[in-house]
């Protein structure tokens, strides 16, 4: 909307599941898990509201950097821990909400690794 004028008190409703999949920005491939998107090389020259979740400006996310780092060590000590298999038999059905989610959940299965110490 760049360069439109707005009415007074007129409602704007901006699809984040759009946003999120927009291909002029996030390519091609822009349905497809790549979290190497957001390496720092790769996040250089993208817009800093091209990604919803935390954004920029006077509305920018504070707790962006601890929750990333929170995610991080989360997801270490799982991984570190367990194996994770994928049930095949339940399929994701994705749902665009306020935060894309799966209808049902996603089903994992977390075998135990063997410890060698």
């Amino acid at each position: 909307m760049e360069g439109k004028d707005v009415p007074c008190r007129q409602i704007i409703d901006m699809k984040q599941n759009a946003l999120q999949h927009n291909p002029a920005v996030w390519g091609d491939n822009h349905n497809e898990y790549k979290p190497e998107r957001f390496l720092p090389e790769n996040s250089v020259n993208r817009d800093p509201f091209a990604f919803l979740p935390f954004a920029a400006g006077q509305r920018n996310c504070i707790g962006q950097h601890l929750a990333m780092n929170e995610i991080k060590t989360f997801v270490a000590s799982v991984v570190k821990r367990f194996t994770l298999k994928i049930d095949r038999d339940r399929t994701a059905v994705p749902i665009a909400e306020i935060t894309t989610r799966a209808k049902d959940g996603i089903y994992l299965h977390f075998l135990e690794r063997k410890s060698s110490v």
